[in-house]
């Protein structure tokens, strides 16, 4: 499952976005500022999803799978010290939070190079 987190330049700042959650928006006044401020956001995000989205639509059948796989991967801060380091080495407009998360550092590595 392929799960993009997007990160575009805005007038205030950064922006970040997730190609399977269409609602999840985050801003900051710069890059590691909306890195740093992601793992809550997300935590927001889900807690406020599972709370309104009901179970018998269809934004729930689509969704729910990426939200269950958000929550039990714990895209947190672990995911955004990689992201920082791959963000240090090469200009990206969009990150897979599932390759980060599941990268071995030797895979890792190969990546950085």
């Amino acid at each position: 499952m392929e799960i993009l987190i997007e990160l575009s330049p805005i007038v205030e700042g950064y922006a970040a976005k997730i190609n399977t959650l269409p609602d999840f928006n985050l801003q900051g006044i710069n890059q590691d500022v909306l890195l740093t401020s992601l793992p809550d956001a997300l935590r927001h995000f889900i807690s406020e999803w599972e709370g309104e989205t009901n179970p018998k639509s269809l934004k729930y059948q689509q969704e729910f799978p990426v939200v269950q796989r958000i929550k039990s991967r714990g895209f947190y801060q672990s995911t955004i010290y990689r992201i920082k380091e791959v963000l240090a080495q090469k200009q990206l407009t969009h990150i897979d939070l599932e390759l980060i998360h599941c990268l071995q550092r030797k895979d890792y590595e190969a990546l950085m190079a």
